[in-house]
């Protein structure tokens, strides 16, 4: 029997490392490591060249980041429930 997913999880570990709530889930995996990587490129790169920092610290770029962050989490939300759904349709099949 399969394990039911934590919506507020998948939500939170999006929230902490974009795409990581994807990987929990098991659905968009590749997707989920993608945003991995790409998060992890974004620090290298602001930190080997410190200029971009102050780009970083814009009120767009903030902007822009605070809506990226809330749009992965909702979705790593709404996954969870969808994978619940589905281990529901499992459980009640076998």
């Amino acid at each position: 029997m399969l394990k039911k997913k934590k919506p507020w999880l998948a939500a939170t570990l999006n929230i902490l490392i974009s795409g990581l709530g994807y990987i929990y889930t098991g659905k968009r995996k590749i997707f989920g490591s993608l945003l991995i990587l790409m998060e992890i490129d974004q620090y290298i790169w602001i930190f080997m060249n410190p200029s971009i920092l102050n780009l970083a610290k814009s009120f767009w770029s903030i902007s822009v980041n605070l809506l990226f962050i809330l749009a992965v989490s909702i979705d790593g939300y709404n996954t969870a429930k969808e994978v619940n759904i589905e281990i529901d349709k499992m459980n009640k099949q076998s």
